[in-house]
């Protein structure tokens, strides 16, 4: 709980609240679990602040020090921030779900498991921040430096970026679809959008059908023991210039899967099944997918093994348009053969 002198003494006024900060700068202020709903905080000393679990939502801060204070699961919902210093904060679990937030400084700061649904982030610094397994779904990223910041397992649906710097981000295992679901996962935050667009039937450009002819779909059970294999495969397919999309199925609902599938079928031709642990998983991908296809974007096949139903010139485009396959049954010379099928 907030000591109850130190909120007294917030309360009275910034000017005193920030005297009484600069007579005594050796007292960390405590302001654990405060109720600070809706109101303005302009130009507050925080720094170095106790300020777990504090309650900012639907609050006005503009020009308030944030830097190294300890900011775990506090809550910014719905709030204004504008021109704030959060260099060096340990936010994690902290709750910006809807905030505007703009021309403020993460530097080096630990937003690890944040939400940041819905919010919109403009003209921010968040380079070297730690924002593994963050929220982004819906959120708008604009002018935003993430360089050299930590992405790995954000969830990224519905999100959108605009000249935003991710030059040296660590960008692994990106959540596209809706949380919930069987996931599918990009190594490229600034690709989620069109990733989305391709999978939802929108490669009719001839700029989205160059890029689809670039990425790789990879399939694996999601099990922990084939991280290993996955990250192979990825670092493999980008240094071949291809683009790693991953599709973990974790044997939820087969109608939540036949989406999935239908889905991907529409952005690549290229697809890596990771079979290590048994075949049933690749006649299930195998089927599903040819399921989901029509004549024009039929199942690889020999000209000799093609339907026998099918007219010639539906022949001619299941051939031409048809997705190739590599099924991994063990890891045995396994870059070789994924550099021959990525030629």
């Amino acid at each position: 709980m907030a000591s109850a002198e130190h909120f007294k003494i917030f309360k009275e006024a910034k000017q005193h609240w920030n005297d009484w900060r600069k007579s005594d700068p050796g007292v960390r202020p405590d302001l654990r679990s405060a109720d600070l709903l809706l109101i303005c905080i302009d130009g507050y000393n925080l720094s170095g602040a106790l300020l777990q679990k504090a309650a900012f939502d639907h609050s006005s801060l503009e020009g308030v020090s944030f830097q190294n204070a300890e900011l775990s699961r506090s809550g910014f919902q719905e709030a204004t921030v504008s021109r704030c210093d959060f260099r060096g904060a340990k936010m994690a679990k902290s709750r910006f779900v809807r905030a505007f937030v703009q021309s403020s400084d993460f530097r080096h700061s630990d937003i690890h498991g944040a939400d940041f649904s819905d919010a919109t982030i403009w003209n921010c610094n968040m380079q070297d921040a730690d924002l593994l397994e963050c929220n982004l779904e819906h959120a708008q990223m604009v002018n935003t430096n993430l360089r050299r910041a930590n992405l790995t397992d954000c969830k990224a649906y519905g999100s959108s970026t605009w000249d935003v710097d991710l030059d040296g981000a660590v960008q692994d295992s990106l959540f596209i679809t809706l949380h919930g679901s069987d996931g599918v996962f990009i190594d490229d935050l600034a690709l989620a959008q069109t990733v989305n667009l391709l999978m939802n039937g929108g490669g009719s450009s001839g700029l989205l059908k160059a890029l689809s002819a670039r990425i790789v779909i990879v399939f694996t059970p999601m099990s922990g023991e084939r991280s290993p294999l996955i990250q192979t495969i990825k670092q493999t397919a980008r240094e071949r210039g291809f683009f790693p999309v991953v599709c973990g199925f974790s044997g939820r609902d087969a109608g939540i899967r036949q989406r999935v599938l239908s889905r991907l079928s529409q952005v690549s031709r290229r697809v890596i099944i990771d079979a290590v642990e048994g075949q049933v998983f690749v006649r299930e991908i195998q089927e599903g997918f040819g399921n989901c296809l029509d004549a024009r974007l039929a199942v690889p096949a020999p000209p000799q093994d093609l339907d026998q139903g099918m007219s010639q010139s539906q022949g001619a485009l299941a051939l031409e348009n048809r997705i190739r396959w590599m099924i991994v049954v063990d890891t045995t010379d396994l870059g070789s053969q994924l550099t021959e099928f990525l030629r």
